[in-house]
């Protein structure tokens, strides 16, 4: 919703006022979130301090299926695990966000300049709550525990506080002075001045806790309370943006234009990375510095089910020993783009565009475990607290994972970019692009949506991250276009009116990587990146299908080796031998993209008022095959050789790998029939 006025007190002077908001809710929830699994089912599996938002099922999972007649005979000896029952453990989550905007511009036009100057306010408000594993998870080991009611273990959490409503706030000022500069009567010079002040993000009821890492065993402290920090992190009153650009047209025809533009860009935090930032290193319950109170018990041994006890004893629930850090001296986000292009105009229905863009970024997010093992053999690293930490030790002894909140992480950019357009050239009208491009950065995210998109495989060593960012395509062609059908004198109705439209897109595939689960490395972490023994075997026996999975096969992991020293009779890593694994981040790229859409149509004017569109589409009509990042669907790519999996595959098209059957890009050919009626 917005609201706007404006004014025009003289020809050459405006004034004007805007106001907005917007709200947006989202919630993912089970479907049995009324029911209470106590009174309904005989499963005391809740928290002591539960809330509405707790109820349901709790994420049940039966190791083996297998189930045994009178005389102990399976009768199902090849039936696996069980499918699971209840909602995913992750779930109930949701969140409200607010955002209110107020704008007030001047402008002024005065000779051969055109001022521009303004003031900027928002507030953004979210209210979220994160009860991921507040249902508790149980585990049966075989199906015959599950119909008696023996539970084998499991793992339950709740807020500290019992309430997980978490009312998280950012305020952001902004205000910029630009002027538009007709120089002479070819060359126009654009310059301007923004300065940007992205508040401090902050929450009520002082929900954000930090621990004190000053001291050897450190202790939580809370934000804005009385002996703790007075913020999450520092004000950071330095962003200044200056930006200048200048179009020459060098014929003075309009015919060849010359344009050349640099600037500074910011890009406020976003509180997503304070209150919804899960990791893969720490439990989905602990998802920022709004979490760092967190609660969790766990079972020690089997449970029988019964309505008078717990599941889950109320005096077990014990605060985590992981924490979430925010460095103090957090800096705005900054980008520097720059960029130089001519278009010219070839004839009279042909322009072409070539251009160079750029960009560098800096003091970009993303985080780190500051309390990682150090796993470079001859390297001693500093602790917060003073201390150094030496090979195969951590800095704190009494904490799990401390994952800190950093503005370090940088990118870099560089690009290529063409285009050909026709403009109704016998009927036909066309534009082709293409594009050559490289982003390199060492986080491509704040969050890790996938693994090592924020968080380094090695955190003592963030820049070894280096590398082709998560969303790079290295070269892209799109051609899209129409052609009028020519028009006859002869049964008009029908002959006149029809045309074709095409579009094309090529890209190269996005980059991964092939990460395991486990401690092959001797991190810590529970995820790293492995070792390539041979580089040779990388590709051998793939572009087939693998007949375990279905899949295509991409990579052979018969080149890849645990970065240790590896004990192939015991199948572990020897006793301090883990290194940072020799794999690079996103070393490899999933397959191309092709896809062409088709379609035919005509147009009929009914009458002076009324037009008819018929139409046949046709999603890529030759049906080449298209097949996803392995990322996909999991958001992460986990193999292990050792000795189960032998490939790596990919095991969707791209619409199924996104969740969008047939209505995503990528899927096998389809067609539709249609028609619209414009009055």
């Amino acid at each position: 919703m917005s609201l706007s006025y404006t004014s025009i007190p003289r020809p050459n002077l405006i004034f004007e006022v805007r106001g907005g908001y917007n709200r947006f809710l989202q919630q993912f929830l089970p479907q049995d979130i009324g029911v209470n699994p106590e009174s309904a089912y005989g499963l005391n599996s809740l928290p002591p301090n539960f809330s509405s938002h707790d109820l349901g099922l709790p994420f049940i999972s039966i190791s083996n299926c297998t189930l045994a007649d009178e005389d102990g005979n399976p009768v199902n000896p090849n039936a696996g695990s069980c499918s699971p029952l209840g909602a995913t453990s992750s779930d109930a989550r949701g969140r409200i966000d607010s955002n209110y905007q107020l704008f007030g511009n001047v402008s002024l036009t005065k000779g051969r300049h055109s001022y521009k100057a303004g003031y900027e306010w928002r507030r953004t408000f979210i209210n979220s709550f994160i009860d991921s594993g507040h249902r508790g998870a149980l585990t049966f080991t075989t199906l015959s525990d599950f119909l008696a009611g023996s539970v084998d273990g499991g793992s339950s959490a709740e807020f500290g506080s019992g309430a997980s409503a978490v009312y998280s706030f950012q305020n952001a000022s902004g205000v910029y002075f630009m002027d538009s500069w007709r120089a002479t009567p070819k060359i126009t010079v654009n310059s301007g001045l923004r300065w940007d002040y992205f508040g401090v993000i902050g929450a009520k009821d002082h929900a954000f806790t930090l621990p004190d890492l000053t001291v050897t065993m450190p202790t939580l402290e809370t934000v804005g309370a009385s002996g703790g920090p007075s913020s999450l992190y520092d004000k950071d009153w330095t962003t200044f943006s200056p930006r200048i650009s200048v179009a020459d047209d060098v014929l003075g025809n309009g015919k060849m234009v010359i344009r050349t533009g640099a600037g500074i860009y910011p890009d406020g935090p976003s509180q997503d990375f304070f209150v919804g930032n899960e990791t893969y290193n720490m439990s989905s319950s602990e998802q920022g510095p709004a979490y760092n109170t967190i609660l969790f018990s766990s079972l020690s041994a089997p449970v029988s089910v019964d309505t008078a006890t717990h599941i889950f004893d109320p005096a077990s629930y014990s605060p985590t020993t992981s924490y979430f850090n925010v460095a103090k001296n957090l800096v705005t986000p900054r980008y520097v783009a720059y960029n130089l292009n001519i278009e010219s105009q070839l004839a009279k229905t042909v322009a072409v565009q070539l251009g160079y863009v750029g960009s560098q970024g800096r003091h970009l997010f993303h985080f780190r475990d500051l309390n990682q093992i150090n796993i470079e053999s001859g390297n001693v690293f500093k602790c917060p607290d003073g201390q150094t930490v030496a090979f195969g030790s951590n800095c704190y002894a009494s904490l799990g994972y401390l994952d800190e909140i950093e503005t370090s992480a940088e990118s870099n950019y560089n690009s290529l970019q063409t285009s050909l357009k026709l403009q109704n050239l016998h009927g036909l009208t066309s534009t082709l692009n293409y594009t050559w491009a490289h982003s390199i950065d060492t986080a491509s995210d704040g969050q890790d949506f996938v693994p090592n998109a924020g968080m380094p495989d090695d955190s003592f060593n963030p820049h070894r991250e280096y590398a082709s960012s998560n969303f790079d395509i290295r070269q892209r062609v799109q051609w899209y276009w129409t052609y009028n059908l020519p028009k006859f004198n002869e049964a008009k109705w029908i002959t006149n009116g029809w045309a074709l439209d095409g579009v094309f897109n090529f890209a190269n595939g996005q980059p991964y990587t092939v990460h395991y689960f486990g401690n092959y490395n001797g991190s810590g972490e529970g995820f790293g990146r492995y070792d390539i023994a041979n580089r040779s075997e990388l590709y051998q026996g793939v572009g087939g299908i693998d007949p375990a999975t279905g899949g295509v096969a991409l990579l052979n992991m018969a080149a890849f080796a645990p970065p240790c020293t590896w004990d192939p009779v015991n199948q572990v890593c020897a006793s301090n031998s883990g290194h940072p694994g020799t794999e690079g981040r996103n070393a490899f790229n999933s397959p191309n993209f092709t896809n062409f859409d088709f379609s035919l149509n005509k147009t009929t004017h009914l009458n002076e008022k009324v037009t008819m569109e018929l139409r046949a589409d046709f999603f890529n009509i030759f049906n080449h095959p298209n097949l996803s990042n392995p990322l996909m669907p999991s958001f992460g790519l986990f193999a292990n050789p050792y000795p189960s999996q032998q490939l790596v595959d990919t095991t969707a098209t791209p619409d199924v790998a996104t969740g969008n059957p047939y209505l995503g890009g990528g899927g096998p050919r389809s067609a539709q029939l249609a028609v619209h009626f414009i009055f």
